[in-house]
């Protein structure tokens, strides 16, 4: 998955998770809480994997999270 496609997945399932009064057109949801709660997924996942393998900054895994968080902060 590219790091916009994960963007956008991260984003949306915040999106529905917080989305709150229902009015005609549907439900509301809060778009800048959804962004900061898939920024904070983002960190926790890359705080996790750094941890678990021992990683340092820079690996191919943590460039890919880099790159998600971009993607995320463009939405």
């Amino acid at each position: 998955m590219t790091p916009i496609d994960k963007a956008k997945e991260l984003f949306d399932k915040y999106c529905h998770a917080l989305r709150t009064e229902e009015d005609d057109d549907g439900y509301f949801t809060n778009v800048i809480h959804a962004k900061r709660c898939s920024l904070i997924a983002v960190d926790e996942v890359k705080w996790f994997h750094e941890r678990l393998f021992y990683l340092t900054e820079g690996s191919l895994f943590d460039k890919y999270l880099d790159d998600v968080k971009q993607e995320i902060e463009k939405l």
